[in-house]
C-alpha cells in the first residue's frame, strides 16, 4: 500500500464510524475502497486522480456539513490518529503554496494589485502585497484599505 491507499482507508474508516455514531448514512464515496474482509485497504485500482479527488472532496464536504454533531461524539482516538497520519502526509509532500492571482487586492501604498490574503481563522485574517511589502489586518480589509 502506497501512502494514498493508507490515507483513503483511514478517511473511510474514520467516516465509516461517524456515519454509524450518527445513524447517518455515509456519502457513496466511501463505497469507492480497495477493501480486504470489510477492512478498507485503500483506493480501488479503476480510481484515477481525478476521481479520487472528487471522492475525496465528497467525503470531506460530508464531513464539514456535520462537524457539530461530529464534535459532539468526541471520538479523539479516531481523530487523533488520521490527524496524525495527515501531519505526516503533509510533511513528506511538501508543496509550494498556489497562488491564486483572481483573489489579489489592490494595495493602497504602492497601487498593484498585488494583496493577498495569507491566513483567516475564524474572521481573523492578514494580507500583505506581494510588491512593497504592506501588510494589512482584518479590519484593514474589511474597511477597503485593500479593496478587491
Amino acid at each position: 500500500m502506497d501512502d494514498a491507499d493508507d490515507l483513503w482507508a483511514a478517511l473511510v474508516e474514520y467516516i465509516g464510524e461517524v456515519a454509524e455514531r450518527l445513524q447517518d448514512p455515509a456519502p457513496a464515496a466511501v463505497g469507492a475502497t480497495w477493501a480486504i474482509d470489510e477492512n478498507a485497504r485503500g483506493l480501488p485500482s479503476w480510481m484515477n486522480s481525478e476521481l479520487a479527488y472528487v471522492a475525496g472532496f465528497a467525503l470531506v464536504e460530508w464531513l464539514i456539513s456535520r462537524a457539530a454533531e461530529v464534535s459532539e461524539l468526541r471520538m479523539r482516538d479516531s481523530e487523533e490518529f488520521l490527524f496524525a497520519l495527515v501531519r505526516k502526509l503533509q510533511s513528506r509532500y511538501v508543496l509550494d503554496p498556489i497562488e491564486r492571482p483572481a483573489h489579489r487586492r489592490t494595495c493602497s501604498v504602492c497601487g498593484e494589485r498585488a494583496v493577498i490574503v495569507s491566513w483567516v481563522v475564524d474572521d481573523t485574517g492578514e494580507a500583505a502585497c506581494r510588491v512593497c511589502g504592506a501588510t494589512y489586518g482584518t479590519e484593514a480589509i474589511q474597511h477597503g484599505e485593500a479593496d478587491g
